[in-house]
């Protein structure tokens, strides 16, 4: 399967995950978040961030992720699963899912999007060293000539 994330060019090739907590996971569970379409890395950025913008010196990454992954319905997530800001409930449920290692991705429902995902590549699940990464590229094209 084919998934996408938007990060700094210079850390574009950089399997590791940021460090960083997020809505699903603590951060000593390393992970990838990513998007199953290019265009879903900059609209659900744009719905957190409010920027409607994409800051300088991102890139779109593209990987080769085997397919190995478990979606979580809506009904299996804690109450307040979508709420902003949002508890640690989320966090305590993605980090265990995370630290069992059944799938490689785990599939969440986006609090952002109706019937949107968001995937959590576990790093520390075997099939990890397996991931690929395709491609990388601006996420704008240049702007077209006066005129056009």
């Amino acid at each position: 399967m084919k998934l996408y994330r938007m990060v700094k060019k210079d850390r574009c090739r950089d399997m590791s995950a940021s460090g960083k907590a997020d809505r699903w996971n603590y951060a000593t569970d390393p992970c990838l978040h990513a998007k199953d379409h290019p265009a879903m890395c900059l609209v659900e950025s744009d719905l957190v961030t409010g920027l409607f913008t994409v800051p300088d010196g991102y890139v779109i990454v593209e990987y080769e992720v085997p397919d190995s992954i478990r979606y979580i319905r809506e009904e299996q997530l804690p109450v307040g699963w979508d709420q902003f800001p949002f508890g640690f409930e989320t966090r305590e449920f993605g980090s265990a899912l995370l630290q069992q290692a059944e799938k490689l991705v785990l599939a969440f429902p986006s609090p952002e999007m109706n019937r949107q995902w968001n995937y959590l590549v576990n790093l520390r699940h075997p099939l990890a060293k397996e991931i690929r990464i395709i491609d990388d590229y601006p996420p704008n094209r240049k702007q077209p000539p006066a005129g056009i």
